[in-house]
């Protein structure tokens, strides 16, 4: 199983997401966490091993952008998919920089692109 780990302020796009990765043969939820400081908490632990993390640009209490930089020095295995309401036009300049595979808008989260991002056929 392809395991996604979703790091989302908000609890229908935690839910959509989870529910996308559930229909899509071959993958499931490899946890979620709600904030900057919880997602990091979480994903620090060297147990903790999703093979994607789909992480929110703007979360509530920091940037997905910061985290991912963070995450990526501290962790470089994790494969994080930058995901967000704006445009890829309307990005900060350090999310290219960030450590992130890609960026994705979040309505283009579909299971294609769960398989494009995870090499799953």
């Amino acid at each position: 199983m392809v395991g996604v780990f979703v790091v989302d302020d908000t609890a229908w796009f935690r839910r959509a997401a989870g529910a996308v990765i559930e229909a899509t043969d071959g993958f499931e939820v490899a946890g979620c966490a709600e904030s900057a400081a919880e997602g990091e908490r979480i994903l620090a632990d060297p147990e903790i091993c999703p093979d994607l993390v789909l992480m929110d640009v703007d979360l509530g209490d920091g940037s997905g952008i910061d985290l991912t930089a963070t995450l990526t020095q501290l962790r470089p295995e994790l494969r994080i998919l930058l995901v967000s309401t704006i445009d890829r036009a309307d990005l900060p300049a350090r999310a290219e920089t960030c450590g992130a595979i890609d960026f994705l808008p979040k309505i283009e989260f579909t299971q294609a692109m769960l398989r494009r991002h995870t090499g799953v056929a």
